[in-house]
């Protein structure tokens, strides 16, 4: 029972000499959606020796706000709200035809963090690491030719909620106290296929996406 009532009090002193912070950014997101060896598989059977596969990045926009609890200067705790862009570039190539599909994919995404940082001065150079929750809420699809299935998000074979691990860094620069500005950089690794299992066939696809953010930060 001592133990407990210490706990508690070390937590409410940490609260009370801790700092919140709240922060608004826009950057640029790349994402890789690989091929999966079963797709591999496909294409060689349907046309061994004369069929490419292109995979690239592709990029697109992701803009945000976040919250965060500073217990001191080291370590806090940090919410987001984003919307993410998880674009897909698709390359076909077989004798004279070249077909690039191009799919944009607009995510609501919900990351939850531990941080922990160092000052240098001005500067605070910090790490987060977490878990983040998305909804999948929209997608088009552009092509150099015409295709049947350009619909976007077909509910019966897309999944179109997501969890994963979210992590990355970042340096910040205070301005004064209480205004700072930062630049940093997330990777979101999702853990749940963009595809359902249908019929017992399995098709796993993954997005790795990372985000390169400048952010404005208020300190309270």
């Amino acid at each position: 029972m001592r133990k407990f009532i210490i706990s508690i009090l070390l937590t409410i002193s940490l609260a009370i000499h801790g700092q919140w912070k709240i922060g608004v950014g826009v950057g640029p997101s790349i994402n890789l959606y690989p091929y999966q060896e079963r797709d591999l598989l496909f294409a060689s059977f349907l046309s061994p020796g004369d069929f490419q596969f292109e995979d690239k990045v592709s990029w697109g926009i992701s803009a945000g706000v976040y919250g965060q609890y500073d217990f001191n200067d080291y370590i806090g705790l940090r919410v987001d709200l984003n919307w993410t862009q998880k674009n897909i570039y698709r390359g076909y190539k077989r004798t004279n035809i070249h077909v690039v599909n191009k799919t944009t994919n607009n995510y609501l995404q919900l990351p939850f963090m531990a941080t922990g940082g160092i000052f240098l001065g001005r500067f605070k150079l910090y790490l987060n690491a977490g878990l983040y929750g998305a909804y999948w809420i929209s997608s088009s699809i552009n092509s150099n030719m015409e295709i049947s299935d350009a619909k976007g998000i077909n509910n019966a074979y897309d999944n179109r909620f997501d969890i994963g691990l979210v992590g990355g860094g970042g340096c910040g620069y205070y301005l004064s106290n209480s205004l700072s500005v930062q630049i940093e950089t997330h990777c979101y690794y999702s853990t749940v296929s963009t595809k359902k299992e249908l019929n017992g066939i399995k098709n796993p696809r993954y997005n790795l996406t990372w985000v390169i953010q400048p952010s404005l930060c208020y300190s309270f």
